[in-house]
C-alpha cells in the first residue's frame, strides 16, 4: 500500500490495455479521445474555474491515472495522490460571439489533445470566450481514464465546484450551494449558486 503522499501503483485494466492497443493501430499521434462542452454565463472566476478543476480531479483517482511500463514490459497505472496532482490545463481563446469559431475551437480543441501517458495529466481544459458574459468549456480526456458514463459525474461536481468558488470568491470567502450542472447548449452560471 503505498503513503498517502505516494502514487499507487496496479495493473492497467483489460478495457485500458485494448483502448492503448487500438492507439497502436492508429495514425502516427492519434488517440483515443473523450470531450465534454459546458456553457458557462457571466464573467468567469478564473481562479473559481482552476480549483475547481483541480478539485474534481483530486477527488478521482481514475483522473490522476498515468501510466508505466515495468521492467518485464507489464503497462501498470500510476494513481498520483491527490495531494500532488499536476495542474490541469487550461486555455482561454476569444471567439467574439462568432459560431464557427466557437465551433472551430472546440472542434480543434478536443481533436488536438495529446496526452503523454507516462507524464500526464490525461486531460486538459479550453475556456471559449464568446463575449464577457458567454463562455464554453471544453474538456478534453484520454479515453483510457474517462467514458461517457463518467461525463454526467464530471459535469455535475465541476458545476457544483465551479459555483461554490465563485460565490465564496464574490462573498469574500463563504461558500454559497452549488448550481447543477450544465451542458453546452443550456447555461452554467459564472457567479453565485
Amino acid at each position: 500500500r503505498a503513503s498517502a503522499g505516494a502514487a499507487a501503483r496496479r495493473p492497467a485494466t483489460r478495457q485500458q490495455l485494448d483502448i492503448l492497443l487500438s492507439e497502436t493501430q492508429l495514425r502516427h499521434g492519434e488517440q483515443r479521445r473523450s470531450g465534454l462542452l459546458l456553457a458557462i454565463t457571466g464573467v468567469v472566476e478564473m481562479g473559481a474555474l482552476r480549483r475547481a478543476l483541480q478539485r474534481v480531479v483530486a477527488r478521482h483517482s481514475a483522473l490522476r491515472t498515468r501510466f508505466e511500463r515495468t521492467a518485464d514490459g507489464r503497462l501498470m497505472q500510476r494513481v498520483d495522490a491527490s495531494q500532488s496532482t499536476p495542474a490541469v490545463p487550461l486555455r482561454i481563446v476569444n471567439a467574439r460571439g462568432r459560431q464557427a469559431s466557437l465551433d472551430a475551437s472546440l472542434a480543434k480543441h478536443v481533436a488536438s489533445c495529446t496526452f503523454d501517458l507516462m507524464t500526464g495529466p490525461l486531460l486538459s481544459a479550453l475556456l471559449v470566450r464568446m463575449s464577457p458574459g458567454d463562455h464554453v468549456l471544453s474538456v478534453g480526456v484520454h479515453h483510457a481514464i474517462f467514458d461517457n458514463w463518467s461525463a454526467d459525474i464530471f459535469r455535475s461536481e465541476l458545476a457544483a465546484a465551479y459555483a461554490a468558488g465563485a460565490a465564496a470568491a464574490q462573498s469574500g470567502g463563504a461558500a454559497q450551494p452549488a448550481n447543477a450542472a450544465q451542458p453546452a447548449g443550456a447555461a452554467m452560471p459564472a457567479g453565485a449558486g
